[in-house]
C-alpha cells in the first residue's frame, strides 16, 4: 500500500471540498503535528482516519490467471499482465488477494 500516493489523493479532496464550502482557514487546512504526523485541523485528522480505513478494508479479488504454464509464451505474458495489475492496484492503496 502506498501511503504517500493515498495521501496526495486525499489531500487532493480535502481542498476540493473545503474550497466548495468556502472554508475560512484554507492556510491551515493540511497543516500536521510533526511528532505525530497527525492533520491539526480535527475534522480534516478524523477524515484521514476514515479514508485510510476505508481502503484498508478494500480487497480486490483477481480471477484467475488465464494460462498459468511459464513454458509458453501466452503463459509468460499472462504472469507479467497480472504483476503489473496487482502493482497498478497496490499503487492505489488498495489490497489484492489473487
Amino acid at each position: 500500500m502506498n501511503i504517500e500516493k493515498m495521501r496526495e489523493e486525499f489531500e487532493a479532496w480535502v481542498e476540493k471540498e473545503a474550497k466548495k464550502r468556502r472554508y475560512a482557514y484554507m492556510d491551515f487546512l493540511l497543516l500536521r503535528d510533526p511528532q505525530t504526523d497527525d492533520y491539526r485541523t480535527t475534522w480534516v485528522d478524523m477524515a484521514w482516519m476514515g479514508w485510510k480505513a476505508s481502503r484498508e478494508s478494500m480487497v480486490i479479488e483477481l480471477p484467475p490467471i488465464w494460462e498459468e504454464s511459464p513454458n509458453t509464451a501466452l503463459g509468460q505474458a499472462c504472469a507479467q499482465i497480472r504483476t503489473a495489475d496487482i502493482q497498478a492496484i497496490e499503487s492505489a492503496g488498495l489490497k489484492v488477494r489473487s
